[in-house]
């Protein structure tokens, strides 16, 4: 009975400190960080509307598939999927603000499904640098954004 009170009582006090936050406010500051995150990188974030010719009983058929993407470098080089770009005829690149921009194959591979095209302007596009591999941990969170229907 008594070590029952005592690990009660600790139980009990440990999650009253008054200096101790409560669940709700570590998930709200969580949010916050996310949303944040996500707030800054959009702007490096590319919607991408391919046009294809697939070939059906003979006839040649135009398809607009859509994927989306992120630019790397502030030259404008982006990472996509290499299953979106497969075949592309034309690479149209959509920017957060709106803009478009005519996008080139640079490289493609089907084993890691990636791809990386370019686009071109004057002034330098937002980018999301990539991390470096060697200081990534298991266990560390990664966000997914994309937007490629807009």
């Amino acid at each position: 009975m008594l070590l029952f009170i005592v690990v009660f009582t600790s139980c009990a006090t440990s999650t009253n400190q008054p200096n101790q936050l409560s669940d709700f406010a570590i998930l709200s500051s969580f949010e916050n960080a996310i949303a944040k995150i996500i707030d800054q990188s959009m702007p490096a974030i590319v919607s991408l509307t391919i046009t294809k010719e697939e070939r059906k009983d003979n006839k040649t058929n135009l398809t607009s598939p859509s994927g989306s993407g992120f630019i790397f470098q502030e030259d404008g080089y982006i990472i996509t999927n290499e299953h979106v770009i497969n075949s592309a005829k034309s690479i149209k690149v959509r920017l957060y603000d709106g803009s478009s921009y005519v996008g080139k194959l640079v490289e493609g591979d089907q084993n890691t499904d990636i791809a990386v095209i370019s686009i071109e302007r004057e002034e330098g596009f937002p980018f999301l640098p990539i991390a470096d591999s060697k200081k990534i941990r298991v266990g560390q969170f990664a966000i997914a954004i994309g937007h490629p229907i807009g």
